[in-house]
């Protein structure tokens, strides 16, 4: 009996003990995980243009130049990379080259897509974009020339801009959220038969908002 006895508390320990991890593990699977953040990073910036005029639109103006604000937001891929949604809005004067035109302002709206590359610490990311858009004109006729002509009332034409940016931030400013920009880009504009291109740049800022350091 005490054999017995003594080979059952073995057995009830061994049991007991191989029981442990069991509820431990089921537990810890009870419990609800939770979902890695996103880290969304919001960026918010100003910038001005200089575009010089190529095509049938550059016998009227020579180029345009202004400014305007950009949005975007950020959504991390791997490591290294950043893929989103951008905006771009801007206010444009041009330089005319036709004594008919006393001046023409242009407006510029476009929603587009950008993939940024960061290389390491160094502070530098390059940002490939790709916009459509909206391009706005507003001619201003020259006194003594009748406002019935070619120039006359407020022309609307869709837009795609391509543009590369490359991008610097230091730690030391503003704790590295605020990103200093250089884009070149081109633009080409389609009005009824013809084809406008802008060939330019962007140089401004941008302020970071949440995402990874």
């Amino acid at each position: 009996m005490k054999i017995i006895s003594k080979n059952l508390l073995i057995l009830g320990v061994i049991a007991a003990l191989s029981t442990m991890p069991l509820f431990a593990q089921q537990g810890e699977q009870g419990q609800p995980k939770e979902r890695p953040a996103l880290n969304l990073s919001h960026r918010v910036g100003g910038y001005v243009s200089y575009e010089p005029v190529l095509g049938p639109l550059h016998q009227f103006v020579f180029c345009s130049i202004g400014g305007g604000a950009e949005y975007e937001l950020g959504f991390p891929f791997l490591k290294v990379f950043e893929i989103g949604p951008a905006v771009h809005f801007g206010i444009n004067d041009n330089i005319i080259t036709d004594e008919r035109l006393s001046f023409m302002m242009n407006l510029k709206f476009d929603v587009g897509c950008f993939f940024r590359i960061t290389f390491g610490k160094s502070g530098f990311v390059l940002s490939p974009e790709f916009d459509y858009g909206l391009l706005v004109y507003f001619p201003k006729i020259s006194e003594g020339y009748s406002s019935s002509g070619s120039f006359s009332g407020v022309y609307v034409d869709q837009l795609i801009q391509i543009g590369v940016g490359v991008r610097y931030s230091h730690e030391k400013i503003l704790n590295g959220n605020l990103e200093f920009e250089l884009t070149p880009t081109y633009l080409f504009s389609a009005e009824q038969e013809n084809l406008i291109h802008y060939l330019g740049f962007r140089l401004g800022a941008l302020y970071k908002i949440g995402g990874k350091k």
